[in-house]
């Protein structure tokens, strides 16, 4: 009897470690696996934050030329090109995003509100600016509010997601 409790037990003890290696070596590649896709999303994001920070610091840097803040506006200014597109990396992996560390996590919030701000405010400014001025002035001060504000934060956000790269 002691020799088959001893097969047995090191049956179970071998069985046990087998586990318990499987399960190491499973959770290290899907934590590599975890951080190469956090990588790949900080590239990504940083594209999408480059291709609209030209736009909108173009606009920024104009208006800053001719107003000293964007409450100095009298007249409404239509942007004929969007500001924001909801179908972008940031909205498509929202749930990946909220991963990132906090400080980085919340910055992205805040830049991409700042454009979908901006960018409602934009279509507001061309459905109503011949109908209501008052509002257009309002809605154009807004989303040079928000512009500026996203264009603060750009370069900042870009270092951060460029550390979370590499």
């Amino acid at each position: 009897m002691d020799e088959i409790e001893a097969i047995l037990i090191s049956a179970i003890i071998g069985a046990l470690l087998g586990a318990l290696l499987t399960g190491i070596v499973g959770w290290i590649l899907d934590n590599g696996k975890r951080k190469q896709e956090q990588k790949n999303l900080a590239r990504a994001l940083i594209f999408e934050i480059e291709g609209n920070d030209h736009h909108v610091r173009g606009l920024v840097e104009h208006w800053k030329k001719e107003f000293k803040s964007p409450l100095d506006v009298k007249d409404p200014r239509a942007v004929p090109q969007r500001l924001f597109y909801s179908d972008g990396v940031f909205f498509i992996n929202r749930k990946e995003i909220a991963s990132f560390n906090n400080d980085l996590s919340s910055d992205l919030n805040k830049y991409f509100t700042l454009l979908q701000r901006a960018e409602s405010e934009r279509m507001l400014i061309i459905d109503i600016s011949s109908k209501d001025r008052n509002t257009a002035i309002a809605s154009t001060q807004y989303m040079m509010k928000c512009l500026y504000e996203a264009d603060a934060i750009t370069e900042k956000l870009k270092q951060e997601l460029q550390n979370e790269a590499n």
